[in-house]
C-alpha cells in the first residue's frame, strides 16, 4: 500500500506532463509481483510500461543501473521511454550520469522521477523530479504517539505516509 502511493503519484505527475512511455528501475529485492503491479498501476493512469520495462539493480551494486539505462535508450526514439521512474534514491546517481553520457537531455527527452526520502540531505543540480515520504514528520507523529502512551493517554493519531513531491514540501512547511 505504502508503495502504490509512490507509484500512482509518479504516475499521474508523468501523464500530466505529458508523458506515455515509462521505465521503472527497483530495487533487486522487490517480489517478482511488483512488475504486474507496477505495469498494472501505471495503465490505469494510460501509461505504456511493458513488463520488460521494469528492470532491477542492486542497492549494493548501483552501478548495473548504467547498461539497463543504455538499453532502455539505444531503442529507436519513438520505442523508447519518456519516462522514467526510479524507486530508489541509490539508483539515482548513476542513471543520470549515464543519461548525460549518452546525450539524453533532460527533461527535453525524459523525465526523471526518483525516489527519496525527506529531508534530502544531498542537493542535486540534475532536472529530477523528487518524490518520497516526509520521514522527519512521519517520526515526529511517532514520537507524539510515544509521549501520549507514556502519558497514559490514547495515541491521537494513526501515522501513514504518503508520497509527496519535494515541492509540496516545501509549500507545507
Amino acid at each position: 500500500v505504502l508503495f502504490r502511493s509512490f507509484l500512482e503519484r509518479a504516475a499521474q505527475r508523468l501523464f500530466d506532463l505529458g508523458r506515455r512511455r515509462v521505465a521503472v528501475i527497483v530495487i533487486d529485492r522487490r517480489p517478482a509481483s511488483f512488475t504486474a503491479t507496477a505495469t498494472r498501476v501505471l495503465a490505469q493512469k494510460k501509461l505504456y510500461c511493458p513488463p520488460h520495462w521494469v528492470l532491477a539493480a542492486s542497492l549494493e551494486n548501483p552501478h548495473w543501473v548504467t547498461p539497463l539505462i543504455q538499453l532502455l535508450m539505444s531503442l529507436p526514439e519513438r520505442q523508447r521511454p519518456d519516462g522514467l521512474i526510479l524507486t530508489d534514491q541509490n539508483h539515482t546517481a548513476p542513471a543520470l550520469a549515464s543519461l548525460s553520457e549518452i546525450g539524453c537531455q533532460l527533461p527535453r527527452d525524459l523525465t526523471v522521477i526518483a525516489h527519496c526520502n525527506f529531508p534530502l540531505l544531498e542537493q542535486h543540480d540534475a532536472p529530477v523530479t523528487w518524490l518520497g515520504y516526509d520521514v522527519a514528520w512521519g517520526l515526529r507523529q511517532c514520537m507524539t504517539n510515544i509521549d501520549d502512551l507514556r502519558a497514559g493517554r490514547e495515541p491521537r493519531r494513526r501515522t501513514r505516509l504518503q508520497a509527496c513531491f519535494a515541492d509540496e514540501l516545501t509549500r507545507r512547511a
